[in-house]
C-alpha cells in the first residue's frame, strides 16, 4: 500500500484527536522552582527566562521558548532546537529535538518525555507523524524509533513503527509500518505486528492484519484470532462498525445488528456471524441470511427488546 504524507491536521481519524485533547488537558504541570516567565516576545527574541517567585533571575541564560520544571528539569528551546536543563541552568539533554514533551506527561512515567526530531511546525507536534522516541533523564533513547507515540489511554500508548501515515475511512490511520503498543515506561506490550487498531478504551481492543479483524487483550494476547471479516461491538465506552468506519465519510449508514446486546462481539465471516464474550469466549454462530430476515422485523423486534422478550 502506497504511503501519502498526511497534509492536514484534520485529516487524522476523530478519536485520536478526542483521545489528545481528553489527555491534552488532564496533562497539566505543576509549577517548580525555578519559575518560567516570558518578557515580550516583540522586544526580544529570547523572551524565556527563569526567575523565583518575585521575578528576579535565577540564572542569566534566556530561550526562544521553554516549559515550567517538571521532575527536576526544564525543557528549553535555543536556536530552533529543544533540550533539557536542570535547576541549575545546565544544559544536561543537548538541544537537538524538535519537539519534546515534559517528563511524566501524557501519562508516562515521571522518568520519560517524549522526544521528537522532524515535527512539522505548522502542526500539532505530538501528532506529526516523524521521528519519534522516550528519553530518560541521562537523555538516553529508551524506545525504538516510532513515527508517531499517542498520550497513554488505559494503561497504554498506541504506536506505529513506520515511517508516515495516512487516514483511510472515517476512524484510521495507516502506514507501511505496523501498530502496537507501549506501557507507560517504553515496555513494548502489544507488538507492532497490526494493520489498523483501534484506541484501548476498556481492557479490550480490536485489531486488524492481513485483512482481518480479532480482539485482544491489554496484555496483547489474541483472545479472538484475526480471522474475520468485520467486527461490530457496541458498550458504555464505545461503537465499533469496522464496516462503517473503514468506509469514506460520505457513507453514513451502519450495520444494523437485530437484538445487538451490550458488551457481545459480534464478528462476521462469509455467511455466518459470530457472537463472543468480551473474555473471547463463543457464545453462537447465526447464519446472515436469518439475520437478514430478522432485519425485515426489526421494528418487531425492537419492540419486543424493550418489553424484555427475546426474538421468536
Amino acid at each position: 500500500m502506497s504511503v501519502m504524507t498526511i497534509t492536514f491536521l484534520r485529516k487524522l481519524p476523530s478519536f485520536w484527536l478526542v483521545t489528545f485533547f481528553i489527555l491534552q488537558v488532564s496533562c497539566t504541570v505543576t509549577r517548580e522552582y525555578p519559575f518560567m516567565n516570558r518578557s515580550c516576545m516583540h522586544c526580544d527574541s529570547f523572551p524565556v527566562y527563569y526567575a523565583d517567585k518575585y521575578d528576579q533571575l535565577v540564572f542569566m541564560q534566556k530561550f526562544q521558548d521553554g516549559r515550567q520544571y517538571c521532575n527536576n528539569l526544564a525543557a528549553v528551546k535555543k536556536n530552533g532546537k529543544w533540550g533539557f536543563m536542570d535547576r541549575n541552568g545546565n544544559i544536561i539533554i543537548s538541544m537537538m529535538y524538535d519537539w519534546v514533551s515534559c517528563f511524566g506527561e501524557y501519562g508516562f512515567h515521571k522518568s520519560l518525555a517524549m522526544a521528537k526530531i522532524g515535527t512539522d511546525q505548522d502542526k500539532m507536534p505530538i501528532l506529526t507523524p516523524c521521528s519519534t522516541v522516550l528519553i530518560n533523564q541521562k537523555g538516553d533513547t529508551i524506545t525504538p524509533v516510532y513515527c508517531i507515540i499517542f498520550p497513554i489511554e488505559k494503561k497504554l500508548s498506541i504506536v506505529n513503527n513506520g515511517l508516515q501515515l495516512r487516514s483511510v475511512g472515517k476512524s484510521f490511520a495507516i502506514s507501511e509500518g505496523k501498530w502496537g503498543c507501549i506501557n507507560n515506561k517504553g515496555k513494548e506490550v502489544v507488538k507492532c505486528q497490526y494493520d489498523l487498531i483501534y484506541p484501548f478504551r476498556e481492557k479490550i481492543t480490536f485489531v486488524q492484519k492481513s485483512g482481518k479483524w480479532g480482539m485482544i487483550d491489554e496484555k496483547g494476547k489474541e483472545v479472538i484470532p484475526c480471522m474475520y471479516d468485520d467486527v461490530c461491538y457496541k458498550s458504555n465506552y464505545q461503537t465499533i462498525d469496522t464496516q462503517f468506519d473503514m468506509a469514506p465519510t460520505t457513507v453514513l449508514k451502519k450495520t444494523i445488528i437485530p437484538y445487538q446486546q451490550y458488551g457481545i462481539v459480534y464478528m462476521f465471516q462469509q455467511n455466518k456471524i459470530y457472537s463472543f464474550s468480551s473474555n473471547g469466549s463463543i457464545l453462537s454462530i447465526n447464519n446472515l441470511q436469518r439475520m437478514a430476515a430478522w432485519s425485515a422485523r426489526y421494528p418487531y423486534l425492537r419492540a419486543r427488546q424493550r418489553a424484555g422478550r427475546h426474538p421468536e
